[in-house]
């Protein structure tokens, strides 16, 4: 006696997919199948017991390891994937499929050709659309001096897309099948120019150049204007001019993506109200969180800043903690207290009679396995500004310095250096 045809339909489709199983077992004869001889002498009932245990995208990677498994699972009856769990299963399904690759701009397995660069795919210009998809240097528009206009997609060239690290890391994980070379995420570029630091422009046509300098960045303006091919390296820096370096170096470290970035600032011997000007322009951002600028006495009636950097930066964002008191930031140990960044910054103005600036930045980007991975996160995500009530954002953000490490960057990146 039945309860009911609910139960009589569920129990008819049990023994159907029984009688398909060991059917299907049956015919599982060739050698060449690769499945662990220990699985199949598992009664089918286990194996059926099993499988409603497992979530519905391991599942259907179960149902694509063989027919048997395909029939076992009884794919057509399952629900159709969607959300993360989509994402989970096509994420994991790349590393067996040679070069294709998972975008999370539009949750697809595409084609990959590790010959070709980054920049050069289809969808390099939409990897927009998921969280935390990229970082790049958004430089000021608080601007006292007026830039060469190649100033901005010089700046835009230090952008780390979350899509081309993860192509990189993919190869490292997975074999040189998938993604990409590690020397794609190195950069070398380096452009000189004269610029007038005489009269502040920050009043009367500031507002219009400001206007004019976001207009570019939106219109993406590295598609317009090309950084020179030859290298300055070699050749004297003209009369006047201020010259600019960028070189971007990846590492992987225990597992990890490292880049370092290097910043080289050299022009003519200037004063120091100049010099300041022209920092406060520039405003070299060394992470999402702290920036290389200074305060002009042309517009800010503040004090003289320390001597040893010329600056009153990097500064911290004033993010606040629980109890409603900013989070300190000590410029002493060269660190962000968000995001796993180490720097070096160093000002000469006596060798030579002319102006040294360098910069090196050393970030720890993680494994890069997904947009959510922490250290990714802290490095590319634009965290708030909490409010003092919000005492939860708070602990999170006081939490981060504890994990971080300071210096930890800095010291793996010249512990491989030695040794190599």
């Amino acid at each position: 006696m039945y309860r009911g045809d609910g139960q009589l339909s569920s129990r008819n489709r049990r023994s159907q997919r029984l009688i398909e199983a060991r059917t299907s077992k049956k015919r599982l004869h060739c050698p060449n199948e690769f499945i662990h001889a220990t699985i199949l002498t598992l009664p089918v009932e286990i194996l059926l017991l099993v499988i409603t245990y497992l979530p519905s995208l391991w599942q259907f990677s179960l149902a694509l390891t063989c027919k048997f498994f395909s029939e076992l699972t009884h794919q057509s009856t399952m629900p159709r994937l969607e959300g993360r769990d989509l994402i989970e299963f096509l994420s994991t399904l790349q590393r067996d499929i040679p070069d294709l690759h998972f975008c999370y701009c539009c949750n697809k397995l595409c084609p990959l050709d590790s010959k070709r660069n980054w920049k050069s795919e289809a969808l390099s210009e939409t990897a927009g659309a998921f969280w935390h998809s990229n970082w790049w240097s958004n430089s000021y528009d608080d601007t006292h001096i007026r830039l060469p206009d190649i100033f901005r997609p010089f700046m835009l060239r230090s952008k780390i897309s979350f899509m081309e690290a993860n192509s990189v890391m993919s190869r490292y994980f997975h074999g040189p099948s998938h993604g990409r070379s590690l020397d794609s995420l190195a950069r070398d570029e380096s452009f000189e120019d004269v610029i007038e630091l005489g009269k502040c422009i920050r009043f009367g046509r500031f507002r219009q150049i400001s206007r004019r300098c976001r207009r570019a960045i939106q219109e993406d303006v590295d598609t317009e204007i090309q950084l020179p091919k030859q290298n300055l390296k070699s050749l004297p820096r003209k009369q006047n001019a201020w010259r600019f370096s960028f070189r971007s170096s990846p590492k992987i470290i225990d597992n990890m993506l490292y880049i370092a970035r290097f910043y080289t600032i050299v022009g003519p011997c200037v004063t120091e109200e100049n010099l300041k000007k022209f920092l406060n322009s520039i405003s070299i951002p060394l992470c999402g969180h702290l920036t290389f600028s200074a305060n002009p006495l042309c517009c800010y009636l503040m004090s003289s800043l320390p001597k040893r950097y010329l600056r009153s930066c990097p500064y911290i964002v004033p993010y606040c903690k629980d109890d409603r008191k900013a989070i300190e930031f000590d410029p002493e140990h060269d660190s962000c207290l968000l995001c796993s960044t180490d720097y070096d910054i160093s000002l000469d103005r006596e060798t030579n009679n002319e102006t040294n600036i360098n910069i090196s930045i050393y970030h720890c980007l993680g494994a890069c396995r997904t947009p959510a991975n922490k250290l990714w996160g802290y490095f590319a995500g634009s965290t708030p500004c909490p409010t003092f009530e919000d005492s939860r954002q708070g602990r999170e953000l006081k939490s981060r310095a504890q994990d971080l490490g300071r210096g930890c960057n800095r010291r793996k990146w010249r512990d491989t250096m030695c040794s190599e």
